[in-house]
Parts: C-alpha cells; structure tokens; sequence
C-alpha cells in the first residue's frame, strides 16, 4: 500500500489558507474579535455585577439576561420577512450591527453622566442592552445564512471551536482586566471602571464584525414572498414549524433550557447576596470560566464534526444539571471547610461549579447553534432560526426574571429545585431529537458539506489528497 506523502510546510499553509476558505477564516476571526469584546461585558458576570451594585435585586438580573431571546425574535422575524424573496444578507447584518454600535456607545456614556441616579442608570442599562438585542436579533438571521452558505456543515464545528480558541485565549488576559478593573483597589473609581471595559468592547466589537463584513456573500436565486404582509408570514412561518416534526421537538427543547440554566446564569448574584462577596469576585469568574471554555471546545469542535450536534446537545444538557446539583451544594462545603487550595471555600467551589457551567455552554453554543443550521431546509435558514427565537421566547423572557424574584422572595433552593425537574426534563427531550445528517440528500445545508472545499482543512493526508484531486 503506497503511504501517503508529506504535505510541505508551504504547500500546506498556501492550502489552508487557499481563497475558497476566505469565509470560514474571516467567520473564525470574526469569533475572536468577538470572544474579546463579549468577556469585558459578559451578562453573567460583569452586567449582573454593575446591576446588583446599582440595584441589589437579582429579578433584574435575570430579567435583563432573559430578555435577550424575547427582544430577538421580533427583529429576527421581520429580517426573515423582508429576506424571504432571496434579497442579499449583508445589508441586514450591517445595519444591526451599526445598532449594536450606537447602543453600547450610549451605554458608555450613561454610565458616565448618570451614575448618581442608580435606579435611572439601572433602566438605562436594560433599555441600552434591550436595543443591542434587537440589533443582533436582526442581523444574527443574516450571519446565520450566509455562514450557511459559505462554510460546509462538516467545517463549522471546527469553525466555532477556532472561534473560542482564539478569542479565549486571549480573553484570559482580558479577564484579569475585569478583575482589576472590578475589585476592592481599582484603579478606577465606580462608574469609570466599567466605562473603560464597555469602550475597550466596543472597539472590539466593531472591528470584529467589520471582519465578518469583509466575506463575498454568494447570490441567492429571486424567490416568492407568501402572500400578504408580515401577518400571514407570521402565520406561515408557525405553519412550517408545526409542519416540521424535527423542528417541533427542538424548538419544545429549547422551552426548558432557560429555567434548566436559570441557577447557573444567576450564579454571582447568588455570591454576593449569600456569601457576602466582593463584585471584584467577577473578574475570577471569568478567567476560570474562559480558561475552562478554551480548554473544553477543541472536544466539542471534534464531537460536533465527527458525531453530531445531536450528541453535544444531549452531554451538554446533562452537564449543566449536573452543574445545578452541584451549586446547590455550596453551603454544605462552605459549613464543612474554611478554605480550599488557598482560597475561601465558598468561593473556590464556585469557581468550579462555574467552569463546568462554562465547559457546558461552550458546547451548548456550538451545537444548537449548528443544529439549527442542519435542521432548516434548504433556502430557508433565517426563517427557521427567527421560528426558533420566538418560539421559546416566553420561557426565557418570563421564566428568568421570575425565578430571579424567587431567589430573592423565597430562597435559591427553591430555583435549584425548578432547575433541577427543567433539566431533567431537557436531558429527556434531547432523546428525541433527530440527526439532521441522516437526512436524505437534498433537503437541507448539510448537503454542502460535500463540498471540495472541505479537503484543504481535512483531518487526514489520504483524505485531504483525495479531496484535493476533486477540487484542483
């Protein structure tokens, strides 16, 4: 058998690098740029901190952090609309992302002028937060397709992975910033500290969609809009959900995930009000929780291309519950031990309840993401992802803040109870939810994965020169 023959070193990068990986590279720097900006106002740890030093109140919290896929999903459906007669992406993609823009702009600023009136600043926040949702609501339906488009189904585990792995690397520095910046001897007084994280994401932030700017979107054919307006879209797009079997039973999967997580999202508010911590804690919940999603995506990126988003669904899902249950054990270490490897007990258990968390939204984030992508029918991505965000909606707008105002009304294992039946309940819906790869050929994106383009990023030499053999 002749054995396959060393790529040089030249000759490898030259491939990799070739122009028909334009997208998935631009996409992977896009991630980032993005992973950067996201860890100096992560709305688990730094938004929730600022909330709970202006407020105190953790149904604000969970309010603003469950309010994301509520204020999406209008914006989400009505790109879906206008996109549906196969008009180009981008434009869509560019003005969300000049809303995202103006709104964390404004956001800077308020916290500037306003930091005397920390009820005002408070609904500034959300107000501010609430626009940057719409604006990603109505552009993510576009990132969504034409990354669909450009990058071949078996690539975007990868793709994501790469994602993480750059930006969180670099995210783990960023995150001794937030310490340093949050923690009792700033060297910024309060609200300048967090003016300087927000303008420091900003920056980030438009340079890391400028990036994502910068790929060729390929042209889609002229298509018929439904008849009528936006109503009867919207009455047709419930249609093609409830006509879609594999559709239903994820979006109904979806439903239980915000309450499943609810614990794990209010977990600093749950420091500071129960243990009585610093919100410089903050800055070590996200170095520990980056360093844990670095080290944990390179496997979700191989689970996710070599056996499916199905299977990163269901580990995940059954790690975060997992996670629960531990949380809820944290008075019991805190009664038991004084400190742990140095550190106060309650604060280094959560530290670890934290990286599991973080290990299992980093495989939430690349499967369902991708999921998504494979379950939609061909042509039709942004409806599907904008059905989705509706879909479940109410369970993350409502559910979220309301057990927020149960944490603080009746107890938190009151939270870790409903979380815990939630999950239990998601773990049990992932066991029927179907492979979207097994599909006949044909009728989905993952038909792209086919692709020559996927030879120059091919996991072995045998494969990587047949593959070539078809594209050169």
């Amino acid at each position: 058998m002749e054995l396959s023959r060393p790529i040089p070193l030249a000759s490898f990068f030259e491939r990799v690098f070739a122009p028909r990986h334009r997208a998935f590279w631009l996409v992977v720097g896009n991630g980032v740029l993005w992973q950067m900006s996201y860890v100096l106002v992560d709305g688990r740890q730094v938004i929730a901190a600022l909330l709970m030093q202006l407020t105190g109140r953790e149904w604000l919290v969970g309010l603003t952090l469950g309010m994301g896929t509520a204020v999406m999903s209008f914006p989400q459906l009505y790109a879906a609309y206008l996109m549906a007669d196969g008009r180009a992406r981008m434009p869509f993609y560019r003005f969300g992302a000049h809303v995202r823009w103006g709104a964390v702009a404004v956001l800077s600023v308020a916290l500037a002028l306003f930091h005397h009136r920390p009820l005002l600043l408070a609904g500034m926040v959300v107000c501010c937060l609430a626009t940057t949702w719409a604006g990603l609501g109505y552009g993510s339906v576009a990132f969504g397709d034409i990354f669909a488009r450009t990058v071949p189904a078996r690539l975007r585990g990868r793709c994501f992975g790469l994602r993480l792995l750059g930006g969180g690397l670099i995210a783990c520095a960023l995150g001794g910033l937030v310490r340093r910046m949050l923690g009792e001897h700033s060297p910024l007084a309060f609200p300048f500290n967090y003016v300087l994280l927000f303008g420091i994401s900003l920056v980030l932030l438009i340079l890391g969609q400028s990036c994502f700017m910068c790929i060729d979107e390929p042209p889609l054919p002229a298509r018929e809009r439904p008849e009528g307006g936006f109503g009867p879209f919207v009455r047709h797009a419930a249609s093609v959900l409830a006509g879609d079997r594999d559709a239903l039973r994820y979006a109904l999967f979806g439903t239980f995930t915000p309450a499943a997580w609810a614990p794990l999202i209010l977990i600093l508010p749950y420091a500071l009000t129960q243990f009585g911590m610093h919100a410089g804690v903050a800055g070590w919940f996200v170095v520990v929780g980056v360093v844990a999603g670095v080290a944990s995506n390179p496997f979700w990126a191989w689970a996710s291309d070599r056996s499916g988003n199905r299977v990163c669904l269901r580990l995940t899902t059954a790690l975060a519950l997992a996670a629960v249950g531990l949380l809820a054990l944290t008075p019991l270490v805190a009664e038991r031990y004084r400190t742990i490897g140095g550190i106060s007990a309650p604060l280094a258990w959560l530290l670890l309840v934290n990286a599991i968390s973080e290990i299992a939204l980093v495989g939430s984030s690349i499967g369902r993401t991708n999921y998504a992508y494979e379950i939609a029918r061909d042509g039709d991505v942004p409806l599907y992802l904008a059905v989705f965000s509706a879909f479940t909606a109410p369970a993350s707008c409502i559910g979220l803040p309301l057990l927020g105002w149960v944490a603080g009304r009746f107890g938190y294992p009151v939270v870790f109870a409903v979380a815990g039946l939630c999950g239990t309940a998601a773990v049990a819906m992932t066991l029927f939810l179907s492979e979207p790869r097994r599909r006949p050929p044909g009728g989905t994106v993952t038909d792209l994965c086919s692709d020559a383009s996927t030879a120059l990023l091919a996991d072995s030499d045998a494969e990587r020169r047949a593959l070539c053999e078809v594209g050169d």
